[in-house]
């Protein structure tokens, strides 16, 4: 596969494994502007637009560099970086290979799951706007809400819409090209599709259907490649009137690493969100499990359990089952005193206090920062701002002191964290963004969250 692809094709699929390898801001720095200068096969020169990058580059890249090369083409034997701006683009002509090669399937495989259905969606007060938009959608596809934007947390339906949407859709026209695919699937298949030179099918694949439904959006943060890739094809498919359905686990704007103008169009339609279900739902959700498995429970029983599991669908059909499982292993009736034995963990955690360590582990899986990045020494834009929520965090929610804190994140001197604090008081009441990232991290800290 390697051996039929010319210079430019070499380092286009190069750039596809690298950057996934990189963080965005040091790829978009180092790799920019770079092209295979010269290639007889066996030696390559990576040209680089200056003398600092070919520095740079040859000393902290060139394990990683080489690696991706030559698993392209095993043949490569010398990699070397020369100084130069001027790019030239060789054609290539295609192999016999490529011409006997059979054609490329023009629409993915529909994976939508039959389960998944609005008659099997319990409805709460929490999801109502979010139910009656899906179903408004899938009744007027690419003409009503376009792009249909769900967000949430874990576990709380989303993806159950989804799907829901995808059947409902097929439902009124079987042969309705519907695709369903989960981001890191989309940017899987971006990148395999670079390596092997069949981008033409991958577009046609995404942008000649009838519906998209894409699946925790979030993923596709920081990945230039793949967001400029889905840019054009969200662009060919809401021209054209064809529905566009998308999940995220925060609204387009709290997205960290989502370009501006992706960010933009998501929100340029209908935004709905699902939250944690209220006590009613989480026991009509109960019922409904029942049902579906057979299962006679007192109402006692589900009562016991949706006070103690308050956080997600997910989390409460493992309840149901532990209890289930626990009356049967111990030949117990089923009864509210059984629930407390049998969910003894989940009580405990639901005890669990907000921690330093806590506070810094969502901080850092929030914006996808390493711990190291968010206590360290660096003072890039993506990395001060989440650091001066952590001090913020850190200050408010366990009242530390500004030493303590300074402490906890790498040893900083106490006038920062009084600085970092200020900053974010005095933005809250201006900045939306600010209060919705502050939202989210705050429910990512509820002890019962599922993370």
């Amino acid at each position: 596969m390697a051996q039929q692809l010319n210079a430019e094709e070499l380092w286009k699929a190069a750039l596809g494994e690298l950057e996934i390898s990189f963080p965005a801001h040091y790829f978009k720095t180092w790799f920019r502007n770079t092209f295979i200068a010269e290639s007889d096969g066996q030696s390559i020169a990576i040209a680089v637009p200056s003398n600092f990058a070919r520095d740079w580059l040859e000393k902290k890249c060139h394990r990683q560099i080489s690696q991706v090369l030559r698993k392209l083409n095993p043949e490569i034997r010398d990699i070397h970086y020369t100084i130069s701006t001027t790019r030239q683009t060789q054609p290539s002509a295609p192999s016999q290979a490529q011409l006997k090669a059979p054609p490329a399937r023009t629409t993915p495989r529909n994976q939508v799951l039959p389960r998944y259905t609005f008659d099997s969606f319990i409805v709460g007060k929490t999801s109502q706007l979010a139910y009656a938009s899906s179903l408004a959608v899938a009744k007027k596809p690419g003409l009503l809400y376009n792009p249909f934007f769900i967000y949430g947390g874990v576990g709380l339906g989303k993806t159950h819409l989804l799907h829901a949407i995808g059947n409902y859709l097929l439902a009124q026209n079987p042969s309705a090209k519907v695709v369903y695919v989960s981001c890191e699937t989309f940017t899987n298949e971006f990148v395999a599709a670079i390596q092997s030179g069949k981008m033409s099918a991958f577009k046609r694949s995404y942008r000649e259907v009838d519906a998209l439904l894409v699946d925790d959006i979030q993923f596709i943060a920081n990945k230039e490649g793949t967001q400029e890739e889905f840019f054009h094809t969200f662009n060919t498919l809401q021209q054209t009137n064809r529905q566009i359905v998308i999940t995220a686990d925060r609204p387009p704007t709290a997205i960290p690493g989502l370009e501006a103008r992706l960010s933009s169009r998501f929100g340029g339609g209908m935004v709905a969100d699902v939250q944690p279900p209220d006590v009613e739902t989480r026991e009509a959700i109960l019922k409904s499990k029942c049902v579906e498995r057979k299962l006679e429970v007192p109402q006692g029983v589900i009562s016991r359990i949706v006070s103690i599991v308050q956080s997600n669908v997910r989390e409460l059909e493992g309840a149901l089952t532990r209890v289930i499982a626990f009356s049967q292993m111990h030949e117990s009736e089923l009864t509210p005193e059984l629930v407390a034995s049998a969910l003894e963990g989940v009580v405990q955690n639901q005890k669990e206090t907000v921690t330093v360590d806590k506070v810094l582990r969502c901080i850092s899986d929030y914006f996808r920062i390493s711990r190291g990045d968010l206590v360290g020494g660096r003072r890039t834009k993506e990395l001060v701002y989440p650091r001066q929520l952590a001090m913020y965090l850190l200050r408010h929610q366990l009242q530390l002191s500004f030493p303590r804190i300074g402490s906890a994140l790498g040893g900083k001197d106490h006038t920062t964290i009084m600085h970092g604090c200020t900053k974010i008081e005095k933005d809250l009441a201006r900045n939306p963004t600010l209060q919705e990232d502050l939202s989210l991290i705050k429910e990512l800290l509820q002890p019962n969250r599922v993370s």
